[in-house]
């Protein structure tokens, strides 16, 4: 019986010291950081700030915040006057700068990560972009929600003059609705050009299948039902220059003959419609790597230097007649 009541006691002692610490976690403004790497999570945090591959992100739900570098080690947390002291501490001692005025904003789509970009990133930042490869709870709020949380970060970015932004899937529906009214950022930073990458512009016909059924809900939350061909109709277009790189063979069958027509797997090429639109291309690959395909890589680069997606015209070479002419 003594040999229960001490480790009784003992659990009692532990319980109460981590119950204490988690208390302390959760009140405390600027709480005790252990530098480690982020374990996941990537439904339940959103980026609010960007500068130079560090990021500071908000829980969607606790609406606690935590400092990243570029390495997604945790550098701080607790409130974001705290992160951001922190940020701007790491900023002198390692002089963080953006490489660039010209900042690319890569968005994700809905239940993805920033590993949709991964063979993006690289090319990106080899042309002299400064790259912000944003993270975003896409599954846990509606688009409105994720428009404004976009609004802000760039209301907040640092030496930027130029934004570009390149989309995949439901990105491109976020990165409308933010573009549906005028933001304060817009007097400071003008947008440039924008790639849409196989996006459900017309709506989802899988989406519209599926959006009653409770799996579907449970993972999708609120945005998923916004997928839906009923929703989308009422956003407003694109302005300015942008194209759409949309995943598909060239055949009626598709990747995914059971959607019909010509698809990626998940969306069909008629449902990545928009008017206004300067340049289309298809790819084939399904929908959830055609971000990485290198064909899509190329074609990204080729529209955000020209504006086209096609590989620019060989240099005219002069015969020997014409050097003699």
């Amino acid at each position: 019986m003594s040999e229960f009541v001490r480790w009784l006691s003992i659990g009692a002692v532990v319980l109460a010291l981590t119950g204490g610490f988690a208390l302390y976690a959760v009140k405390a403004k600027s709480p005790l950081n252990i530098p480690f790497k982020t374990l996941g999570g990537k439904q339940v945090w959103s980026d609010v700030h960007h500068l130079a591959g560090w990021r500071i992100q908000r829980h969607v739900w606790s609406h606690r915040h935590r400092l990243l570098d570029q390495n997604n080690v945790r550098r701080a947390w607790g409130d974001v006057t705290h992160c951001r002291a922190v940020l701007d501490d790491w900023q002198r001692r390692l002089d963080l700068q953006a490489r660039s005025d010209h900042l690319v904003i890569l968005l994700h789509g809905i239940g993805r990560s920033t590993g949709t970009f991964s063979r993006l990133l690289g090319p990106l930042k080899e042309e002299g972009y400064e790259v912000a490869n944003v993270s975003y709870a896409s599954t846990r709020r509606p688009l409105e929600a994720h428009a404004e949380t976009l609004s802000a970060l760039i209301n907040d970015l640092r030496g930027i003059k130029t934004v570009s932004f390149v989309t995949h899937s439901m990105g491109g529906l976020v990165l409308r609705q933010l573009l549906s009214e005028r933001r304060d950022w817009q007097d400071q930073i003008n947008i440039f050009r924008i790639v849409q990458i196989a996006p459900p512009n017309q709506g989802s016909s899988v989406a519209r299948m599926l959006k009653d059924v409770w799996p579907y809900k449970w993972q999708y939350g609120p945005a998923g039902q916004q997928l839906i061909p009923a929703s989308v109709q009422g956003m407003a277009p694109l302005a300015g220059e942008f194209g759409i790189i949309v995943g598909g063979t060239g055949n009626r069958y598709g990747l995914n003959p059971w959607i019909g027509g010509d698809n990626d797997g998940t969306v069909r090429v008629e449902e990545t419609d928009l008017p206004g639109a300067r340049d289309t291309v298809r790819v084939n690959a399904f929908h959830l790597i055609i971000s990485n395909a290198p064909d899509s890589v190329r074609a990204v680069l080729n529209f955000l230097k020209r504006g086209e997606f096609s590989e620019p015209a060989p240099p005219y070479a002069t015969t020997k007649s014409d050097r003699h002419a």
